[in-house]
């Protein structure tokens, strides 16, 4: 009876807790001992995908690496159904789920820039008539409430729509009082806001908070002087009609690429309606969410700096020591000192590159410095009701310089683009396609070879794929709000090819935990095809088992009939050296 009144509290709660990945669950640390695989499915597939599942009664429902919807069983993971449209190789981070009968509940999501509904029940697509705009994308998840869909582009301002008919309701906007502004503080540039990582549903506010990415170009001040307002930002827009409301900014006039990636969550503390949003320069921002203003202390740092002949003024927001998880700026000695031959190669790959806080990058000397995948990135974090957030973060440096674009040669890219053509096979579809994007990407490098961007993203790592910084390189770190500490600090993650100096390193991580309320931290997202479990009181980790390949994304916890279940997505991922997976593994955290 105990667990049967937990489950129906489970149907009720869920839905507003597992937003901030915390469950409600019987399953305790002694259980642990017992907890194996209960099945896995394998797609065939072998593309990874960055969708997070979702939990549906006695479904889980999940987009592979081409964006076909599968559909489930929640116990014996059987494919109940699924639905192929047009290969979709780009990136979509989550579903929605909009129930409108007992016989229609639609998994939302985005395919080719459409946005797409499939029944669950039967896979079977419904039509509907709104498509992004062909300089936007979509790659976060799209929030669904009753028969709205909140949606979130890369290009274009957020769009409420109605999914029964395909009307939108509301666009974006900002009141022309308002607008006057922010437009002179921007230097009269226009406003703009692009999103990577996702939002969330504040119906106690009634608001949509979001997390934005970086100005573009992203290296260079060219054309984007000023403040940038809006970008690296926190912003939240009215539910109801779109209207902006407030905004925080990490940093004005962003160069190296430190977009807020992850998407913010919300919990209430005493008097105060949190958002905390996770960094790429590894601090946690709160803010009040009812004004968008700090609830602590924050010191701001400028940076006076020259970008290409342009004058430029770079302000960083700093919050409290106590809220800093991971390291943003790389040091001299910062180097790893595990074998006489790492530290060797990182001295010498300091000596042609340049060090500081924030330096603009050039074309003459790499620039080494944490943050492009340093911090949090695009999976998330994990809190509790009362405060406690744990949060997953990278330490791993990158080495990054400009293109010369008179390094550029055009006399031979030319005469590469004419073999290409001539190279064109017509001896089957998918030759024929392969090689004609051989030549449109060729052509395209031409055309913007004096673009400004980066020569590529280059880790400060060795050829066994090394960090040459030192450890840990991944790590899970626990801060409790109330108390305003930080709890503790572990490595996650381990590189295979050092598993003989008896070190826990860390690893470069890609995943975000879940919270269980008996105080368990489940933990993936790692290149070692493992998944963990860490006590939630003293970080120690207290159990791990082998998945079929890398975990890459997000775990969920489903719970249907007296029944619970651990799922993670198993296919490894882009940023990864492993081969890509096929795998969803479900573990059962009840009793039978």
């Amino acid at each position: 009876m105990r667990y049967l009144l937990i489950l129906l509290f489970i149907n009720y709660f869920t839905s507003a807790i597992s937003e901030n990945n915390y469950y409600i669950s019987d399953f305790k640390k002694e259980d642990l001992v017992n907890l194996k695989k209960t099945w896995i499915f394998k797609s065939g597939l072998f593309k990874d995908t960055q969708t997070k599942p979702v939990n549906f009664e006695d479904k889980i429902i999940y987009l592979d690496g081409y964006k076909t919807l599968r559909v489930l069983s929640l116990f014996d993971g059987k494919e109940l159904c699924k639905n192929s449209g047009k290969k979709d190789r780009g990136y979509h981070r989550g579903i929605g789920i909009y129930k409108k009968n007992k016989d229609e509940v639609y998994a939302v999501f985005a395919r080719h820039g459409k946005i797409t509904l499939v029944n669950i029940i039967n896979c079977t697509e419904k039509k509907i008539n709104f498509r992004a705009d062909k300089k936007a994308s979509i790659s976060a998840p799209i929030l669904v409430n009753n028969n709205i869909a909140y949606i979130l582009f890369n290009g274009a301002p957020p769009v409420a729509l109605n999914l029964d008919n395909g009307k939108i309701l509301w666009r974006a906007k900002i009141e022309k009082n308002i607008l006057i502004k922010l437009k002179k503080k921007n230097l009269n540039k226009e406003i703009k806001w692009d999103v990577w990582g996702g939002g969330v549903l504040d119906f106690k506010n009634k608001q949509l908070i979001f997390s934005t990415a970086n100005a573009k170009p992203s290296w260079s001040s060219n054309k984007r002087e000023g403040p940038n307002l809006l970008f690296n930002s926190v912003v939240s827009i009215d539910l109801n009609t779109g209207y902006y409301k407030w905004h925080f900014q990490e940093i004005e006039h962003d160069l190296w690429n430190l977009d807020l990636a992850a998407p913010p969550i919300i919990f209430d503390i005493g008097q105060i309606d949190y958002v905390a949003q996770a960094t790429k320069t590894g601090q946690l921002i709160l803010l009040n969410r009812k004004n968008g203003k700090p609830t602590e202390k924050v010191i701001e740092k400028y940076f006076d700096l020259n970008d290409d002949n342009i004058n430029t003024n770079t302000v960083r927001r700093y919050f409290p020591n106590w809220l800093k998880y991971s390291r943003d700026n790389f040091l001299k000695d910062d180097i790893n000192n595990l074998d006489q031959k790492y530290s060797k190669e990182a001295k010498q790959k300091i000596l042609d590159s340049v060090i500081g806080e924030y330096l603009p990058l050039t074309k003459k000397s790499n620039y080494i410095y944490y943050g492009i995948h340093g911090g949090t990135q695009w999976p998330g974090i994990a809190a509790t009701p009362k405060g406690t957030i744990v949060i997953p973060s990278n330490n791993i440096a990158y080495r990054v310089k400009l293109k010369n674009p008179d390094d550029f040669n055009l006399k031979e890219e030319l005469k590469k683009l004419i073999q290409d053509i001539f190279n064109i096979k017509f001896n089957n579809f998918s030759s024929f396609k392969y090689s004609v994007k051989k030549v449109l990407k060729r052509k395209d490098k031409i055309l913007n070879y004096k673009k400004t961007d980066i020569e590529g993203w280059n880790k400060f790592e060795n050829s066994d794929g090394v960090p040459l910084n030192k450890p840990p390189w991944g790590i899970l770190t626990a801060i409790d709000i109330k108390n305003k500490e930080k709890k503790w600090s572990v490595p996650h993650g381990s590189y295979p090819v050092l598993k003989n100096i008896g070190l826990n390193t860390g690893a470069e991580i890609f995943g975000s935990p879940v919270i269980l309320s008996n105080g368990i931290v489940f933990m993936a997202g790692t290149d070692d095809k493992k998944i963990r479990a860490y006590s939630l009181e003293n970080g120690e980790k207290i159990w791990e088992d082998n998945l079929p390949f890398s975990s890459y994304g997000s775990l969920i916890v489903a719970s249907y009939n007296n029944k619970q279940f651990l799922i993670v997505n198993s296919s490894s991922g882009t940023n990864f050296n492993s081969k890509p997976g096929d795998a969803i593994v479900a573990y059962q955290l009840t009793k039978n």
